[in-house]
Protein backbone atom coordinates (compact mmCIF):
# COMPACT_ATOMS: atom_id res chain seq x y z
CA UNK A 1 0.00 0.00 0.00
CA UNK A 2 1.19 3.52 -0.74
CA UNK A 3 2.62 5.89 1.87
CA UNK A 4 1.81 9.60 2.03
CA UNK A 5 4.07 12.16 3.72
CA UNK A 6 1.64 14.97 4.34
CA UNK A 7 3.90 17.97 4.95
CA UNK A 8 4.42 17.91 1.20
CA UNK A 9 1.48 18.19 -1.22
CA UNK A 10 -0.16 14.94 -2.25
CA UNK A 11 -2.03 15.46 -5.50
CA UNK A 12 -4.99 13.43 -6.68
CA UNK A 13 -5.38 13.90 -10.42
CA UNK A 14 -8.59 13.10 -12.29
CA UNK A 15 -8.63 13.51 -16.05
CA UNK A 16 -11.09 11.15 -17.69
CA UNK A 17 -12.44 11.49 -21.18
CA UNK A 18 -15.88 13.10 -21.25
CA UNK A 19 -15.83 14.56 -17.75
CA UNK A 20 -16.99 18.10 -17.10
CA UNK A 21 -15.94 17.91 -13.45
CA UNK A 22 -14.94 15.50 -10.71
CA UNK A 23 -15.37 14.69 -7.03
CA UNK A 24 -13.36 12.90 -4.38
CA UNK A 25 -14.40 11.47 -1.05
CA UNK A 26 -11.67 11.39 1.62
CA UNK A 27 -11.93 8.80 4.40
CA UNK A 28 -9.48 9.26 7.28
CA UNK A 29 -9.10 7.19 10.43
CA UNK A 30 -6.48 6.23 13.00
CA UNK A 31 -5.71 2.68 14.00
CA UNK A 32 -6.27 -0.69 12.40
CA UNK A 33 -10.07 -0.69 12.05
CA UNK A 34 -12.05 -0.40 8.85
CA UNK A 35 -12.85 2.82 7.04
CA UNK A 36 -15.69 4.99 8.43
CA UNK A 37 -19.08 4.69 6.77
CA UNK A 38 -19.09 8.30 5.60
CA UNK A 39 -16.20 10.41 4.30
CA UNK A 40 -14.62 13.12 6.43
CA UNK A 41 -14.35 15.40 3.40
CA UNK A 42 -15.95 15.63 -0.02
CA UNK A 43 -14.29 17.91 -2.56
CA UNK A 44 -15.48 18.72 -6.05
CA UNK A 45 -14.62 21.04 -8.91
CA UNK A 46 -15.42 21.65 -12.57
CA UNK A 47 -12.86 21.34 -15.35
CA UNK A 48 -11.08 24.63 -16.21
CA UNK A 49 -12.10 24.46 -19.89
CA UNK A 50 -13.02 22.06 -22.67
CA UNK A 51 -9.37 21.97 -23.72
CA UNK A 52 -8.02 21.60 -20.17
CA UNK A 53 -9.99 18.82 -18.53
CA UNK A 54 -7.62 17.88 -15.71
CA UNK A 55 -8.79 18.39 -12.11
CA UNK A 56 -6.32 18.22 -9.20
CA UNK A 57 -6.82 17.97 -5.45
CA UNK A 58 -4.20 18.39 -2.72
CA UNK A 59 -5.34 16.15 0.14
CA UNK A 60 -2.30 16.68 2.41
CA UNK A 61 -3.77 19.50 4.59
CA UNK A 62 -6.80 17.36 5.43
CA UNK A 63 -4.62 14.40 6.39
CA UNK A 64 -2.48 16.41 8.82
CA UNK A 65 -5.52 17.01 11.03
CA UNK A 66 -5.38 13.31 11.93
CA UNK A 67 -1.71 13.23 12.90
CA UNK A 68 -0.18 14.20 16.24
CA UNK A 69 2.93 13.35 18.27
CA UNK A 70 2.90 12.96 22.03
CA UNK A 71 6.15 11.35 23.14
CA UNK A 72 8.57 8.73 21.77
CA UNK A 73 7.78 5.11 22.46
CA UNK A 74 10.09 2.65 24.18
CA UNK A 75 9.96 -0.68 22.39
CA UNK A 76 11.22 -3.83 24.10
CA UNK A 77 13.27 -6.31 22.12
CA UNK A 78 11.15 -8.99 20.49
CA UNK A 79 7.77 -7.73 21.76
CA UNK A 80 6.78 -5.93 18.53
CA UNK A 81 5.18 -2.83 19.99
CA UNK A 82 2.49 -1.33 17.78
CA UNK A 83 3.42 2.11 16.47
CA UNK A 84 1.48 4.87 18.23
CA UNK A 85 -1.71 5.26 16.21
CA UNK A 86 -1.74 9.05 16.40
CA UNK A 87 1.55 9.25 14.48
CA UNK A 88 -0.01 7.72 11.36
CA UNK A 89 -3.43 7.40 9.82
CA UNK A 90 -5.25 5.46 7.14
CA UNK A 91 -6.30 7.23 3.97
CA UNK A 92 -8.90 6.13 1.46
CA UNK A 93 -9.84 8.34 -1.47
CA UNK A 94 -12.70 7.44 -3.81
CA UNK A 95 -12.71 9.26 -7.17
CA UNK A 96 -15.74 10.20 -9.27
CA UNK A 97 -16.22 11.85 -12.64
CA UNK A 98 -19.02 14.26 -13.48
CA UNK A 99 -20.77 13.69 -16.81
CA UNK A 100 -23.83 15.85 -17.37
CA UNK A 101 -25.36 16.13 -13.92
CA UNK A 102 -24.34 12.69 -12.64
CA UNK A 103 -21.31 11.66 -10.63
CA UNK A 104 -20.12 8.10 -11.20
CA UNK A 105 -17.13 6.01 -10.15
CA UNK A 106 -14.27 6.20 -12.59
CA UNK A 107 -14.02 2.93 -14.50
CA UNK A 108 -11.44 3.81 -17.15
CA UNK A 109 -8.96 0.97 -17.63
CA UNK A 110 -5.90 3.11 -16.90
CA UNK A 111 -7.33 4.87 -13.83
CA UNK A 112 -7.83 3.33 -10.39
CA UNK A 113 -10.92 4.82 -8.78
CA UNK A 114 -9.82 4.21 -5.17
CA UNK A 115 -6.57 5.16 -3.41
CA UNK A 116 -5.66 3.43 -0.16
CA UNK A 117 -2.58 4.57 1.75
CA UNK A 118 -0.91 5.14 5.10
CA UNK A 119 -0.07 8.74 5.98
CA UNK A 120 2.63 10.32 8.14
CA UNK A 121 3.52 13.87 9.11
CA UNK A 122 6.67 13.77 7.02
CA UNK A 123 7.81 15.47 3.85
CA UNK A 124 9.83 14.93 0.70
CA UNK A 125 12.40 17.24 -0.81
CA UNK A 126 11.80 19.29 -3.94
CA UNK A 127 14.25 17.28 -6.02
CA UNK A 128 12.40 14.03 -5.19
CA UNK A 129 9.39 15.10 -7.25
CA UNK A 130 5.70 14.95 -6.39
CA UNK A 131 3.98 12.26 -4.31
CA UNK A 132 7.32 10.73 -3.33
CA UNK A 133 7.07 7.53 -1.29
CA UNK A 134 9.96 6.67 1.07
CA UNK A 135 8.66 3.15 1.65
CA UNK A 136 7.99 1.34 4.91
CA UNK A 137 11.19 1.92 6.90
CA UNK A 138 11.08 5.32 8.60
CA UNK A 139 14.73 5.87 9.46
CA UNK A 140 17.69 6.41 7.14
CA UNK A 141 19.65 3.19 6.67
CA UNK A 142 23.16 4.14 7.74
CA UNK A 143 25.32 4.35 10.86
CA UNK A 144 23.80 6.16 13.85
CA UNK A 145 25.44 6.92 17.20
CA UNK A 146 24.17 6.69 20.77
CA UNK A 147 25.34 7.25 24.34
CA UNK A 148 26.58 3.94 25.68
CA UNK A 149 25.28 4.87 29.17
CA UNK A 150 21.73 5.60 27.97
CA UNK A 151 18.96 3.44 29.40
CA UNK A 152 17.05 3.49 26.10
CA UNK A 153 18.56 4.43 22.73
CA UNK A 154 15.47 4.70 20.53
CA UNK A 155 13.49 2.68 18.04
CA UNK A 156 12.85 2.29 14.33
CA UNK A 157 9.33 2.78 12.96
CA UNK A 158 8.61 0.24 10.24
CA UNK A 159 5.80 -1.67 8.60
CA UNK A 160 6.61 -5.35 9.09
CA UNK A 161 4.82 -8.25 7.45
CA UNK A 162 3.88 -11.54 9.06
CA UNK A 163 6.81 -14.00 9.19
CA UNK A 164 9.42 -11.39 8.37
CA UNK A 165 12.36 -11.40 10.78
CA UNK A 166 13.95 -8.79 13.01
CA UNK A 167 17.61 -9.70 13.53
CA UNK A 168 20.26 -8.21 15.82
CA UNK A 169 24.01 -8.77 15.33
CA UNK A 170 27.09 -8.06 17.41
CA UNK A 171 29.90 -7.71 14.87
CA UNK A 172 32.54 -7.70 17.62
CA UNK A 173 31.76 -11.07 19.18
CA UNK A 174 31.02 -14.57 17.96
CA UNK A 175 28.80 -17.41 19.09
CA UNK A 176 29.35 -21.17 18.94
CA UNK A 177 26.90 -23.62 17.40
CA UNK A 178 27.36 -27.14 18.78
CA UNK A 179 26.01 -30.45 17.53
CA UNK A 180 26.57 -29.64 13.85
CA UNK A 181 26.62 -32.44 11.29
CA UNK A 182 29.13 -32.26 8.42
CA UNK A 183 28.19 -33.46 4.96
CA UNK A 184 31.11 -34.17 2.61
CA UNK A 185 31.63 -35.11 -1.04
CA UNK A 186 33.87 -37.82 -2.53
CA UNK A 187 36.90 -35.59 -2.01
CA UNK A 188 36.07 -35.28 1.69
CA UNK A 189 35.31 -31.59 1.25
CA UNK A 190 32.61 -30.11 3.47
CA UNK A 191 29.60 -29.41 1.25
CA UNK A 192 26.94 -28.54 3.84
CA UNK A 193 26.47 -28.24 7.57
CA UNK A 194 23.18 -29.27 9.18
CA UNK A 195 21.85 -28.49 12.62
CA UNK A 196 18.51 -29.12 14.33
CA UNK A 197 16.68 -25.87 15.00
CA UNK A 198 16.39 -22.58 13.17
CA UNK A 199 19.54 -20.51 12.67
CA UNK A 200 19.86 -17.43 10.51
CA UNK A 201 23.15 -16.80 8.73
CA UNK A 202 23.37 -14.51 5.71
CA UNK A 203 25.60 -14.94 2.64
CA UNK A 204 29.06 -13.49 3.19
CA UNK A 205 28.96 -13.67 6.99
CA UNK A 206 31.78 -15.20 9.04
CA UNK A 207 31.85 -18.96 9.57
CA UNK A 208 34.69 -20.66 11.46
CA UNK A 209 35.14 -24.45 11.74
CA UNK A 210 37.68 -25.91 14.17
CA UNK A 211 38.68 -29.38 12.99
CA UNK A 212 40.41 -31.91 15.23
CA UNK A 213 41.87 -34.91 13.43
CA UNK A 214 42.55 -38.44 14.70
CA UNK A 215 45.89 -37.32 16.14
CA UNK A 216 44.15 -34.64 18.23
CA UNK A 217 45.69 -31.97 16.04
CA UNK A 218 43.54 -28.87 15.80
CA UNK A 219 43.10 -26.81 12.64
CA UNK A 220 40.80 -23.82 12.24
CA UNK A 221 39.25 -23.00 8.90
CA UNK A 222 37.77 -19.53 8.47
CA UNK A 223 35.24 -19.08 5.69
CA UNK A 224 31.95 -17.50 4.85
CA UNK A 225 28.35 -18.55 4.42
CA UNK A 226 27.19 -19.18 0.87
CA UNK A 227 23.57 -20.11 1.64
CA UNK A 228 21.43 -20.85 4.68
CA UNK A 229 18.00 -22.49 4.51
CA UNK A 230 15.56 -23.72 7.12
CA UNK A 231 13.22 -26.70 6.71
CA UNK A 232 10.28 -26.25 9.05
CA UNK A 233 9.11 -29.81 8.42
CA UNK A 234 12.30 -31.35 9.81
CA UNK A 235 13.21 -28.34 11.99
CA UNK A 236 16.67 -28.36 10.42
CA UNK A 237 18.96 -25.58 9.24
CA UNK A 238 21.27 -26.34 6.30
CA UNK A 239 24.30 -24.11 5.72
CA UNK A 240 26.45 -24.19 2.60
CA UNK A 241 29.90 -22.93 3.64
CA UNK A 242 32.87 -21.67 1.70
CA UNK A 243 35.96 -23.23 3.30
CA UNK A 244 37.96 -22.96 0.07
CA UNK A 245 37.47 -26.65 -0.72
CA UNK A 246 39.61 -27.93 2.16
CA UNK A 247 39.09 -31.66 2.90
CA UNK A 248 38.28 -33.15 6.30
CA UNK A 249 39.59 -36.55 7.45
CA UNK A 250 36.71 -38.96 8.03
CA UNK A 251 38.42 -42.23 8.91
CA UNK A 252 37.37 -43.22 12.39
CA UNK A 253 35.72 -39.88 13.07
CA UNK A 254 32.05 -39.14 13.41
CA UNK A 255 30.78 -36.29 11.28
CA UNK A 256 28.18 -35.34 13.86
CA UNK A 257 28.42 -33.27 17.04
CA UNK A 258 30.90 -30.86 15.49
CA UNK A 259 31.31 -27.19 16.40
CA UNK A 260 31.26 -24.07 14.20
CA UNK A 261 31.55 -20.43 15.19
CA UNK A 262 29.80 -17.47 13.60
CA UNK A 263 28.69 -13.92 14.38
CA UNK A 264 26.70 -13.48 17.57
CA UNK A 265 23.11 -12.80 16.53
CA UNK A 266 19.50 -13.24 17.59
CA UNK A 267 16.26 -12.98 15.66
CA UNK A 268 12.53 -12.56 16.23
CA UNK A 269 9.73 -13.56 13.88
CA UNK A 270 7.07 -10.94 13.15
CA UNK A 271 3.67 -12.21 14.38
CA UNK A 272 1.39 -9.92 12.36
CA UNK A 273 1.47 -7.33 9.59
CA UNK A 274 1.25 -3.76 10.92
CA UNK A 275 3.26 -0.66 11.81
CA UNK A 276 5.75 -1.46 14.56
CA UNK A 277 8.18 0.39 16.79
CA UNK A 278 11.31 -1.81 16.88
CA UNK A 279 14.09 -1.37 19.44
CA UNK A 280 17.32 -0.20 17.82
CA UNK A 281 19.62 -2.55 19.74
CA UNK A 282 19.49 -5.76 21.76
CA UNK A 283 22.11 -5.66 24.51
CA UNK A 284 25.49 -5.44 22.78
CA UNK A 285 23.97 -6.45 19.45
CA UNK A 286 23.83 -3.09 17.69
CA UNK A 287 23.31 -3.96 14.02
CA UNK A 288 19.61 -4.21 13.23
CA UNK A 289 18.37 -6.03 10.14
CA UNK A 290 14.93 -6.68 8.69
CA UNK A 291 14.82 -9.93 6.73
CA UNK A 292 12.21 -11.64 4.59
CA UNK A 293 11.03 -15.10 5.65
CA UNK A 294 13.58 -16.52 3.19
CA UNK A 295 16.44 -14.45 4.70
CA UNK A 296 16.60 -11.78 2.03
CA UNK A 297 17.99 -8.62 3.61
CA UNK A 298 15.38 -5.83 3.38
CA UNK A 299 16.91 -3.14 5.61
CA UNK A 300 20.01 -2.62 7.77
CA UNK A 301 20.99 -0.05 10.40
CA UNK A 302 24.13 0.16 12.53
CA UNK A 303 23.96 1.86 15.94
CA UNK A 304 27.39 2.62 17.35
CA UNK A 305 27.90 3.30 21.09
CA UNK A 306 29.96 6.35 22.06
CA UNK A 307 31.74 6.78 25.39
CA UNK A 308 31.65 10.40 26.56
CA UNK A 309 33.60 10.61 29.85
CA UNK A 310 33.64 14.38 30.28
CA UNK A 311 30.29 15.89 29.21
CA UNK A 312 26.70 14.87 29.77
CA UNK A 313 25.23 14.13 26.34
CA UNK A 314 22.05 15.98 25.40
CA UNK A 315 19.28 13.87 23.86
CA UNK A 316 17.32 15.31 20.93
CA UNK A 317 14.08 13.57 19.96
CA UNK A 318 12.41 14.98 16.85
CA UNK A 319 9.98 14.12 14.10
CA UNK A 320 12.09 13.33 11.07
CA UNK A 321 11.37 13.64 7.35
CA UNK A 322 9.44 10.36 7.46
CA UNK A 323 7.07 11.67 10.12
CA UNK A 324 8.45 9.33 12.81
CA UNK A 325 10.34 9.95 16.05
CA UNK A 326 14.14 9.89 15.72
CA UNK A 327 16.63 10.08 18.59
CA UNK A 328 20.01 11.79 18.27
CA UNK A 329 22.72 12.53 20.82
CA UNK A 330 24.84 15.69 21.05
CA UNK A 331 27.85 14.51 22.99
CA UNK A 332 29.98 17.56 23.68
CA UNK A 333 29.61 20.74 25.73
CA UNK A 334 26.20 22.30 26.28
CA UNK A 335 25.26 25.66 27.81
CA UNK A 336 21.98 26.74 29.39
CA UNK A 337 20.88 30.39 29.33
CA UNK A 338 17.98 32.11 31.11
CA UNK A 339 16.52 35.31 29.62
CA UNK A 340 14.07 37.37 31.70
CA UNK A 341 11.21 39.50 30.40
CA UNK A 342 9.19 41.94 32.53
CA UNK A 343 7.30 45.20 32.46
CA UNK A 344 8.80 47.91 34.70
CA UNK A 345 6.74 50.84 36.03
CA UNK A 346 7.37 53.85 38.29
CA UNK A 347 5.36 53.64 41.48
CA UNK A 348 4.48 56.14 44.18
CA UNK A 349 5.17 55.74 47.87
CA UNK A 350 2.45 53.91 49.75
CA UNK A 351 2.30 56.76 52.20
CA UNK A 352 3.61 60.28 51.62
CA UNK A 353 3.93 60.90 55.36
CA UNK A 354 5.76 57.61 56.00
CA UNK A 355 8.55 57.61 53.44
CA UNK A 356 9.97 54.06 52.97
CA UNK A 357 13.36 53.84 51.29
CA UNK A 358 12.97 50.03 50.98
CA UNK A 359 9.91 50.38 48.76
CA UNK A 360 11.81 51.77 45.79
CA UNK A 361 10.64 53.91 42.90
CA UNK A 362 10.18 51.13 40.29
CA UNK A 363 8.41 47.78 40.31
CA UNK A 364 8.48 44.83 37.88
CA UNK A 365 5.26 43.23 36.72
CA UNK A 366 4.58 40.12 34.59
CA UNK A 367 8.09 38.81 35.15
CA UNK A 368 8.87 35.53 33.45
CA UNK A 369 11.74 33.83 31.73
CA UNK A 370 12.68 31.69 28.77
CA UNK A 371 15.47 29.15 28.81
CA UNK A 372 17.69 28.20 25.89
CA UNK A 373 20.30 25.53 25.47
CA UNK A 374 23.17 25.39 23.02
CA UNK A 375 24.57 21.96 22.16
CA UNK A 376 27.50 20.50 20.24
CA UNK A 377 27.43 17.22 18.36
CA UNK A 378 31.09 16.32 18.75
CA UNK A 379 33.02 15.15 15.71
CA UNK A 380 30.72 13.37 13.28
CA UNK A 381 30.81 11.90 9.79
CA UNK A 382 29.76 13.88 6.73
CA UNK A 383 26.40 12.10 6.34
CA UNK A 384 25.34 13.46 9.77
CA UNK A 385 24.39 16.60 7.84
CA UNK A 386 21.18 14.80 6.84
CA UNK A 387 20.25 14.41 10.53
CA UNK A 388 21.00 18.10 11.15
CA UNK A 389 18.88 19.11 8.17
CA UNK A 390 15.93 17.12 9.48
CA UNK A 391 16.26 18.61 12.99
CA UNK A 392 16.22 22.15 11.58
CA UNK A 393 13.11 21.33 9.52
CA UNK A 394 11.29 19.50 12.32
CA UNK A 395 8.13 20.99 13.84
CA UNK A 396 8.19 18.74 16.93
CA UNK A 397 11.34 18.54 19.07
CA UNK A 398 12.14 17.33 22.57
CA UNK A 399 15.44 18.29 24.22
CA UNK A 400 16.19 16.02 27.17
CA UNK A 401 12.49 15.13 27.08
CA UNK A 402 11.34 18.79 27.21
CA UNK A 403 9.45 20.48 24.35
CA UNK A 404 11.66 22.85 22.41
CA UNK A 405 12.00 24.96 19.28
CA UNK A 406 15.18 25.07 17.23
CA UNK A 407 16.43 28.66 17.19
CA UNK A 408 19.26 27.92 14.75
CA UNK A 409 17.87 29.07 11.41
CA UNK A 410 20.99 28.95 9.26
CA UNK A 411 23.83 26.45 9.34
CA UNK A 412 26.56 25.26 7.02
CA UNK A 413 26.19 21.60 6.07
CA UNK A 414 29.85 20.70 6.32
CA UNK A 415 31.78 18.51 3.86
CA UNK A 416 34.86 16.53 4.77
CA UNK A 417 36.79 17.95 1.85
CA UNK A 418 36.44 21.42 3.38
CA UNK A 419 36.58 20.55 7.08
CA UNK A 420 38.23 17.30 8.09
CA UNK A 421 36.74 17.52 11.59
CA UNK A 422 33.00 18.19 11.59
CA UNK A 423 31.15 19.52 14.65
CA UNK A 424 27.65 21.02 14.63
CA UNK A 425 26.40 23.58 17.15
CA UNK A 426 22.66 24.16 17.57
CA UNK A 427 20.58 26.38 19.84
CA UNK A 428 17.16 25.42 21.16
CA UNK A 429 14.61 27.40 23.13
CA UNK A 430 12.40 25.44 25.49
CA UNK A 431 8.82 25.88 24.35
CA UNK A 432 7.39 27.17 27.64
CA UNK A 433 7.86 29.97 30.12
CA UNK A 434 10.03 29.27 33.15
CA UNK A 435 7.23 30.30 35.52
CA UNK A 436 4.14 28.27 34.73
CA UNK A 437 1.44 30.65 33.46
CA UNK A 438 -0.51 28.18 31.34
CA UNK A 439 -4.22 28.96 31.53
Amino acid sequence: MANIFARSPYIININVSGQIGSKIQIFLWNGTGSAPATPQYTLSKLIPSSTNTATNYDIAPYIREYLSHSAPQEAEVGLFLSLNQTTWCNVKVVKYKLVGTTYSLISAFTVVHTLEAYAFDGYSFYESGSNYDYGRFLLEQKEHFYDEDATYVGDVAAYLNTNELVRYIDTNTTTTITGVTLNVNLSSEVTTLTKTGRYILLPGELLRFTYVNALAESTTWVGTVLTCTYNSGTDTTTITPDFLGLPVETDGLALTNRVVTTLDSSYYQVPSSKWHAVSRISGTKNTLQILSSTYTKLATWTFTPVCEPKYTPVVIDFINKYGAWQKEYFFKSSKNTLAIESSDYNVMQSSVSNYDILQGQKKSFNTNGKETISVNSGYVTEDFSSNIKQILLSERILVDNKPAICRTKSLELIKNINNHMINYSLEFEFAYNTINNVI
